[in-house]
């Protein structure tokens, strides 16, 4: 085991770190490379060779906290026991701790890349010089507001005024008092050439920057550009330096958005003496419906006279409401005075689509003449007649066309996925023989026809029959089609086995000839 002692040379670093913290304050935590001469003995003599040195500062002589990281410097030539290494050490490390006396720990390892590193002691305190803090230009001293330096703290990375830890971890300087009322940080410029600003950046380049700046009468924020401005007649700007209301939006795109991820509504509330009246905007997060929504239960007023429309697509609306949309669709809706109703129309184009309320003589109530539309009606609908109809689809009992409807075919749902107890038909040409087909002739127009007696039909078939008032009046004849297959099926069953009686008749019929031929052969 060698025995190794060493000696700190400072007044290298000292001269190093005393120019280092006279720089301005931007770059105060830039490293700085300074020279550490120290001299190895081995058995009290001078060592020559090469050796292996590991530099680390400490906040104390022995124990304490290690200051920034270790640096290693290996193959280190040392002549007559001298050495020296030029290690880099960050300004922030130890200049901005007035209560630090920070000490360099040195680990040698000789020769170099054999053996363990070995510590030695005692650590070699840096002295004064390297806390020393004033300007390059004055050289005046950084003076706190308390000589004990209760009130400023610098931990390594952290710089607090009346605090010695971040708040959130990532904050690198902080202020903080207890004063009940005002407390803070103020900027002040003195010459009125200037302008007082505090800077913001995001990397190295000048597109990351950002500041706040006040010139006596603006103060504003910059962000490649003079975005927000708030002048001292109290108008703020958007997009405007020189904004002339209260609040004053310039943008060449949208101008103004609200939204909301975790609240009822993303909205702009409106106010009546101090209290919520109403709001405008969406509903919860989702919801892609606009409202305009009166809190208070009041009337909503969209007024320009007594005259006055409501036009959506249109600088001339016709009437109260009027919507307009492409190739001249739109919706009207007319408030007519004295006995008349009021009126109202949807109109597709000129050849397309009408529906028009009766004042209007002679125009249609519903039509569709060029062009393919799809309705869906929820409800009951009835067609030429006026009659209330429990049914979908109601057409009236007229042995004419206004009673008859016309398709290329009618599809009725029949999947076994919504039926349940499924079972063939039992004795279905017994079922059938009790049907009875009939001719007639229908009272209202006298014209020929045949078909069932629904009340004939009910005591066989209740199931394909409806009623009115309890009575039965109408019947479903297809479903007498399952009926007729299964009796078909049953007639053909019935027909072969009978096809196989006769041929076995036949059969046998066919031997007793042959035998009889035989005898008679004899």
């Amino acid at each position: 085991m060698r025995a190794v002692s060493n000696m700190l040379r400072s007044v290298s670093l000292a001269a190093v770190l005393g120019v280092c913290g006279s720089a301005a304050l931007p770059v105060v935590a830039q490293a700085q490379t300074w020279n550490y001469q120290g001299v190895l003995k081995e058995n009290n003599a001078p060592y020559n060779g090469t050796a292996d040195v590991r530099l680390q500062l400490w906040t104390l002589a022995s124990g304490g906290q290690a200051i920034g990281t270790a640096q290693t410097f290996t193959n280190v030539a040392v002549a007559d026991g001298v050495f020296t290494v030029s290690p880099t050490i960050s300004i922030q490390d130890i200049a901005f701790n007035p209560i630090l006396n920070p000490f360099i720990q040195i680990e040698v390892r000789t020769p170099s890349g054999v053996g363990n590193f070995v510590p030695i002691t005692p650590r070699t305190p840096l002295g004064i010089a390297p806390k020393s803090m004033w300007s390059a230009a004055s050289l005046l001293p950084w003076v706190a507001s308390d000589t004990t330096f209760q009130n400023i703290s610098f931990n390594g990375s952290f710089v607090g005024i009346g605090r010695s830890t971040p708040i959130t971890g990532a904050d690198k300087f902080s202020i903080e008092g207890n004063t009940p009322f005002y407390f803070g940080m103020y900027v002040r410029q003195a010459n009125d050439g200037g302008l007082s600003f505090i800077g913001y950046s995001h990397g190295t380049t000048v597109q990351t920057s950002a500041w706040t700046e006040f010139d006596g009468d603006r103060w504003g924020v910059w962000n490649n550009g003079a975005h927000l401005n708030v002048m001292s007649n109290g108008n703020v700007g958007v997009g405007t330096q020189l904004p002339q209301s209260k609040l004053d939006i310039l943008s060449n795109g949208p101008m103004l958005r609200f939204s909301a991820t975790d609240h009822a509504y993303a909205e702009w509330y409106l106010s009546n003496f101090g209290g919520r009246a109403a709001w405008l905007g969406y509903g919860i997060p989702g919801d892609n419906t606009f409202r305009l929504q009166n809190e208070t239960g009041g009337n909503i007023v969209l007024s320009g006279g007594s005259q006055s429309r409501l036009g959506i697509n249109t600088d001339n609306p016709n009437y109260t409401v009027h919507v307009t949309g492409f190739s001249g669709a739109s919706i009207g809706l007319q408030t007519t005075t004295g006995s008349n109703v009021s009126t109202w129309v949807l109109q597709g184009s000129s050849n397309n689509f009408q529906i028009r309320n009766t004042v209007f003589t002679g125009s249609p109530r519903l039509e569709m003449s060029t062009g393919v539309r799809n309705f869906v009606l929820t409800g009951t609908v009835s067609i030429n007649t006026n009659a209330f109809s429990d049914y979908g689809l109601e057409l009236p009992n007229n042995n004419d066309n206004s009673g008859r409807g016309r398709a290329n075919r009618w599809d009725t749902y029949s999947s076994a996925q919504w039926k349940s107890n499924i079972q063939t038909l039992h004795d279905p040409l017994a079922t059938l023989n009790k049907l009875r087909g009939v001719s007639f002739d229908w009272t209202a127009s006298g014209a020929h026809d045949v078909g069932f007696i629904a009340e004939e039909v009910a005591k066989v078939l209740p199931e394909i029959v409806s009623t009115q008032d309890g009575k039965p009046v109408a019947m479903d004849y297809s479903r007498v089609v399952p009926l007729t297959v299964e009796a078909i099926k049953a007639l053909k069953s019935e027909n072969e086995t009978l096809k196989k009686e006769l041929a076995e008749r036949d059969a046998r019929l066919r031997q007793l000839e042959e035998r009889m031929n035989r005898l008679e052969g004899k």
